[in-house]
């Protein structure tokens, strides 16, 4: 009897790395880098972030977190990822608020009006799982799926749901593109090699349409802002210029003046950076390595000028020490 119990153990084991390894097999493209940054927040010490940056990969890739270290000693991370809709973003706020207590937050909008809400699992969900469950994370899930029973069985038996994607595996279906250690050296930051290069042009801000946030989404966002009150945390909204019309630069503007935030439009300062379009720029929507440490340059000195934050050169062995923050010969990051 014994014998045969642990032969039934042993299958349902060999069942089970059967069924995981397929599906990361089957995983939806770009969720490497996703998961692997979330784990590394979560090697992060607690209590070590005074600033934090989140959002979609606009400010993922967007701010090379550490330059402001190098230039200022601010103790930052870039707790990003793709694709981010507001909503997202509001989950890793929350996450990030579990082992964390930064005294400034920024909060990237290019999906600002955009939240999930009834949908089936795709990849900004599927990386999700990354996250521990927590109540906000189950307020999330049921945000995004509604009461569809099938949405849920689909997110923690993934197979459910890409069971339709194994005509699309190849080579590259069975290689970890991106690991924990790399987000670890850049503190999060998203690299793109310097030497990717694609000109694109910069439309005059002044002439993008512009439209009114939706009720969810300012319902959202009040969220955020009276949980940052609570916390005696500084929130700045920002927004990185890309090579398409942003349309809610004058709706963030009014917000923040209504509840008394600071909301840092780029486009309005690109000139002030320095952003050059043949240079900094590695396709429409995303900085490359330079356009990312011009950025964080100017970031990193309006936090200095703003904010009494203490400068973590002064400690020998920080965390930050001897991160190198580009990486240089590393398919990964290629």
């Amino acid at each position: 009897m014994k014998k045969y119990i642990l032969e039934i153990i042993g299958i349902i084991c060999v069942l089970s790395l059967l069924i995981k390894g397929s599906v990361y097999i089957v995983r939806p493209d770009n969720t490497d880098q996703c998961v692997a940054t979330i784990e590394a927040f979560h090697n992060l010490p607690e209590n070590s972030i005074d600033v934090l940056f989140l959002g979609s990969s606009h400010g993922w890739r967007g701010v090379n977190v550490l330059e402001m270290y190098e230039q200022y000693g601010q103790a930052v991370y870039n707790y990003g990822g793709n694709w981010q809709r507001l909503s997202t973003e509001s989950l890793f706020f929350y996450d990030a608020l579990r082992t964390q207590k930064p005294k400034v937050v920024f909060l990237e909008t290019y999906r600002v009006n955009e939240l999930i809400i009834d949908q089936d699992l795709d990849g900004e969900i599927y990386y999700t799982r990354a996250i521990s469950h927590f109540p906000y994370k189950w307020n999330y899930l049921k945000q995004a799926f509604g009461k569809e029973l099938d949405r849920y069985v689909a997110y923690y038996f993934p197979l459910a749901q890409f069971h339709s994607a194994w005509k699309d595996i190849n080579a590259n279906s069975f290689i970890k593109w991106y690991t924990t250690e790399e987000f670890e050296n850049t503190m999060g930051y998203y690299y793109l090699p310097q030497d990717r290069v694609q000109t694109i042009e910069i439309g005059d801000y002044e002439t993008f349409d512009q439209y009114e946030l939706s009720d969810e989404a300012v319902a959202m966002l009040d969220d955020i802002v009276d949980t940052c009150e609570k916390e005696n945390i500084e929130l700045i909204l920002y927004t990185v210029p890309f090579g398409e019309n942003y349309n809610y630069s004058d709706a963030l503007t009014e917000y923040a003046k209504e509840r008394d935030i600071v909301y840092l439009d780029l486009f309005k300062y690109k000139n002030e950076i320095g952003l050059i379009n043949e240079e900094d720029y590695c396709d429409l929507g995303h900085m490359n390595y330079a356009g990312a440490t011009k950025i964080a340059d100017f970031l990193g000195k309006y936090v200095d000028d703003n904010y009494d934050l203490e400068d973590m050169r002064l400690y020998d062995n920080n965390i930050w020490q001897g991160k190198i923050g580009k990486k240089t010969g590393n398919k990964f990051f290629e």
